[in-house]
């Protein structure tokens, strides 16, 4: 089976002998590693990463880098923060990134109201759990984060749109930054999500040497969801964009209001999370 580096290096390949002028790879810039707080649009520094995925983002940098300049070809290496659907419409073709935390309390939220509405709820009268007088589900679930940090999320339609503008400037840079210059914190996000789903008692607790204790079902359910996402849901990482504010005019990303986020996650719902976002 051909891996994905062996993928590039043909696709970098065909770039070659296809004549291009010029090699476009779309990374992330999460890529930058954990070294540092301010993230620079330069080639990667660290040698210290979160996962896998921000190392094999580095490793393909790496071969683009090498192969483009044994080509003699010119490359820019275009790094994207989080994307989420469009800020305009609601619309996404993906439901990953942003969507997973927001789904995780949906599923959360319809294991408990099942119990109370068919089974008596008395899995969610153990846990707490209990529709209040105005009809509002009260789910005590208490995310722990180990530090105050911001989620850079951009939308779809803003990173299509700098993206493009960058392929059609003749300005060339090696490394560009497309992200949010008003990042939003996980609190503020989980406010959203309280608001939308019309539930209560889900809070957000920053405290970087915590003891945890003992954890209630809807608790341990949602630490389960959310382990992998968490150094991109407190992450302190500030991403500099001066490649790209030269060049686009320092057009800003939409900011994700609670319009936006409605916007968005209204669309999700309306195809059941793109489960049935291609059916017939």
């Amino acid at each position: 089976m051909m891996s994905n580096v062996d993928s590039l290096s043909n696709i970098l390949s065909f770039a070659q002998k296809s004549n291009s002028k010029h090699f476009y790879y779309v990374s992330s810039v999460y890529a930058a590693g954990v070294d540092n707080i301010e993230c620079f649009e330069e080639p990667v520094k660290s040698s210290k990463f979160y996962n896998v995925y921000e190392e094999s983002k580095v490793a393909a940098e790496s071969l683009v880098v090498e192969q483009c300049k044994a080509f003699g070809l010119i490359y820019s290496i275009i790094r994207s923060s989080i994307v989420y659907g469009d800020s305009v419409t609601g619309r996404s073709l993906k439901f990953n990134a942003l969507y997973y935390p927001v789904s995780f309390v949906r599923h959360i939220r319809d294991i408990y109201l099942n119990d109370i509405n068919n089974n008596g709820g008395k899995k969610s009268d153990e846990c707490g759990v209990y529709i209040n007088d105005s009809g509002t589900l009260h789910l005590p679930i208490k995310i722990f984060l180990p530090s105050a940090g911001k989620i850079n999320l951009i939308p779809v339609n803003y990173f299509t749109e700098t993206f493009f503008a960058i392929l059609n400037k003749p300005i060339v840079k090696e490394y560009y930054n497309i992200t949010s210059d008003c990042p939003k914190s996980m609190a503020t996000l989980i406010e959203y999500t309280k608001t939308f789903f019309n539930i209560e008692g889900v809070d957000v607790i920053v405290e970087k040497y915590y003891k945890i204790g003992v954890r209630n079902p809807a608790e341990e359910l949602f630490d389960h969801f959310i382990k992998a996402y968490i150094p991109y849901i407190s992450d302190e990482r500030v991403f500099r964009r001066e490649n790209t504010d030269d060049l686009t005019g320092g057009i800003q990303s939409p900011e994700i209001t609670y319009d936006v986020f409605d916007k968005c996650m209204t669309f999700a719902a309306s195809v059941d999370w793109g489960k049935s976002l291609f059916a017939d």
